[in-house]
């Protein structure tokens, strides 16, 4: 059994130069998505230290549509429904809430969250803000490359550097919002008749009998927790190490290249602590 040993990510000693720019500006608050389906939509107000949850991605975008114009890397607009990104190239990608009448383009982001929800009347940056891009979430964003394709798992960070609402209100919504989706994420676990998971768990992958993967991984929240490349895949999973809440859980199969066969994802609220 092979399992991987992890270590605190550590912040790169030079930050790339509009990565500092924004660090050193008048930054209000950021976003970050995840481009894959159940992907972290976050928010920050402390310039990326720290992030809460607001959404998740229900569709993610794999392609593009026309609009825009030659320079990317910014918000072309922004309204009650959602927002397009401007690419470059005269290309853009929409982020957009859920709706019962979803356009299924490949350019278009859908949300899990209605056109009601903060993140969506709050939260998406007006015209003019960032738009950078990583391919893990434990990377530092960069500016879009020329010709920039949304991919499954690619984060896209929006920076908003404008607001006329105090910095106080906005972290005061911000967390209202974390607060309220938390609440909702509950909700939507009970109605399914299944409850919050606590104390330590044995996550089990269950693979089809035709199927043999070179190994197994295990994520959390995208993180990689342990590889195994022994049967049983199985992985202790202290849930008291991490904060209450919805969280990610992925099993992955993986071929002897480090390429992905087959992939589960549930997601699973932790409640350790009793509410006050």
């Amino acid at each position: 059994m092979l399992v991987l040993a992890l270590t605190p990510y550590a912040l790169m000693a030079s930050v790339p130069d509009v990565i500092q720019a924004s660090l050193n500006g008048n930054e209000v608050y950021r976003l970050r998505i995840v481009n894959t389906s159940l992907g972290a939509v976050q928010i920050s107000t402390d310039k990326g230290a720290s992030w809460m949850l607001i959404g998740r991605v229900l569709i993610p975008a794999t392609g593009t549509a026309p609009g825009g114009n030659e320079t990317g890397g910014t918000v072309l607009r922004t309204s009650p429904y959602g927002s397009a990104i401007n690419l470059g190239g005269g290309r853009i990608l929409r982020i957009l809430p859920d709706t019962r009448a979803k356009q299924h383009s490949p350019a278009n982001l859908y949300l899990n969250v209605p056109y009601t929800a903060a993140l969506v009347k709050d939260f998406l940056p007006p015209p003019g803000s960032k738009v950078l891009w990583s391919k893990l979430i434990q990377e530092l964003p960069k500016p879009l490359p020329p010709g920039y394709t949304p991919h499954d798992g690619d984060v896209l960070t929006l920076i908003a550097e404008q607001s006329a609402i105090p910095h106080s209100r906005i972290e005061a919504y911000a967390k209202d919002a974390a607060r309220y989706y938390q609440a909702q994420a509950l909700a939507r676990l009970r109605a399914t008749g299944r409850k919050p998971v606590t104390g330590t768990l044995t996550v089990t992958a269950r693979l089809a009998k035709d199927e043999h993967p070179f190994s197994v991984s295990f994520l959390v929240d995208g993180e990689t927790r342990g590889i195994m490349n022994q049967a049983p895949f199985t992985m202790s999973w202290d849930t008291r190490t991490w904060e209450d809440g919805e969280h990610l859980l992925e099993v992955d199969a993986l071929d002897e290249h480090g390429h992905v066969t087959s992939r589960s994802k549930t997601l699973v609220v932790i409640q350790n602590r009793v509410s006050e």
